[in-house]
């Protein structure tokens, strides 16, 4: 209960968001990794000019939990040499994770004052830890899990596509550590550098490529830019529509 409070809090402060707010929806897809086929809900929200993203893997009934994510961000602007750069700002995000039966937990929240990222781990065997990491010097940064928005809010979405040159970027992994233990060939880093390039245009929408940790995701975006799939062909991830089979999309 006290997340919810902080959480409700950050997202209550006084915004400088300067782009058009698309519309709040939820959506849900076929998610399968290395372990199996799961429901992978989504919801995106607008709460006084700030994203709010939740994310929720379980079981194909939705009966059981296997993860789950919040995540804020905030859309704005800053100055960089004597022009003004679109931002997504990473404010806070709270995730929860059973590995081995037990519950882990881990929460970030921005400390402007020290231009870092503070993270309290919460393990499954009672353990509590607190550490802060500086934010890398660059311009943009990107929670994992809010990828899609973030780069169509910051407007590296548009540019890759119209400009056909790519764009990097930093991921910050809400899922900070336990990433490093579902996920194989990534390290244990904080932030991460990212490239988005566009790889044109099929019946399923604009084809972006994100390349990470030596690695390739492919995202798949309509013409609005809202999510369509997602393709991680190193891990065995796919993300598609509810309603798409996932044996279809591998034929």
């Amino acid at each position: 209960m006290k997340k919810v409070i902080l959480l409700l809090f950050i997202i209550s402060c006084s915004s400088a968001g300067q782009q058009k707010i698309p519309a709040d929806n939820i959506r849900h897809y076929n998610y399968h990794d290395v372990s199996g086929d799961f429901k992978f809900t989504r919801e995106k929200k607008t709460i006084n000019k700030k994203i709010v993203n939740r994310s929720i893997i379980s079981s194909r009934d939705g009966a059981k939990l296997f993860e789950k994510s919040i995540m804020v961000s905030q859309p704005g602007s800053i100055k960089s040499k004597n022009r003004r750069v679109n931002t997504f700002r990473p404010m806070a995000s709270d995730y929860e994770v059973w590995l081995d039966g037990k519950l882990h937990k881990s929460s970030l929240r921005l400390d402007i004052k020290n231009k870092a990222m503070r993270v309290t781990v919460e393990s499954g065997d009672g353990k509590r830890r607190v550490e802060s990491f500086k934010f890398p010097r660059h311009e943009q940064f990107c929670f994992y899990n809010q990828i899609a928005e973030c780069l169509t809010y910051n407007g590296i979405l548009s540019s890759v596509i119209n400009s056909k040159k790519g764009r990097e970027f930093f991921v910050v992994w809400d899922t900070w550590p336990y990433h490093k233990e579902m996920l194989s060939g990534v390290t244990d880093q904080l932030f991460m550098t990212a490239l988005a390039r566009y790889e044109g245009k099929d019946k399923d929408g604009h084809r972006v490529v994100i390349e990470l940790a030596g690695q390739v995701l492919l995202y798949h975006f309509s013409e609005s830019f809202e999510l369509v799939k997602i393709a991680w062909v190193a891990q065995g991830i796919t993300l598609l529509p509810a309603g798409q089979s996932i044996s279809a999309e591998m034929e």
